[in-house]
């Protein structure tokens, strides 16, 4: 005589690796899609980078002494990456001149002015 078997249901972990496969695909569809609808974010960031620049330039016809990280926390409500990147003051020295700028955690790029 032949038995008739039940189909077993799904089992706990059968359904959490199911679970974990769907956010995964979800996960990197919104990625997608925001990437899709935002394409311009590196390049707004880039203008948020020159406004920094501009406005070390402008303060330092008052103040001399002001540098980039003081100008980036000062605006750091009013020039915000796109992309919730955080900006942050590169500094080099080269020979006898010493060159400083805005760069940011997402973007990368840098623009540099002599000081």
């Amino acid at each position: 005589m032949m038995e008739n078997k039940k189909k077993k249901p799904f089992r706990f972990m059968e359904k959490m690796i199911i679970v974990v496969i769907i956010t995964v695909l979800v996960g990197g569809a919104v990625m997608s899609i925001v990437a899709y609808v935002n394409p311009d974010a590196k390049n707004r960031c880039a203008c948020n980078r020159q406004v920094l620049l501009e406005e070390l330039q402008r303060e330092r016809g008052v103040n001399s002494n002001i540098n980039m990280s003081e100008v980036i926390h000062r605006m750091q409500y009013e020039v915000v990456c796109p992309s919730s990147g955080i900006y942050t003051e590169i500094a080099v020295t080269l020979g006898s001149g010493f060159i400083g700028g805005a760069v940011c955690s997402v973007h990368g790029g840098y623009d540099i002015i002599p000081e």
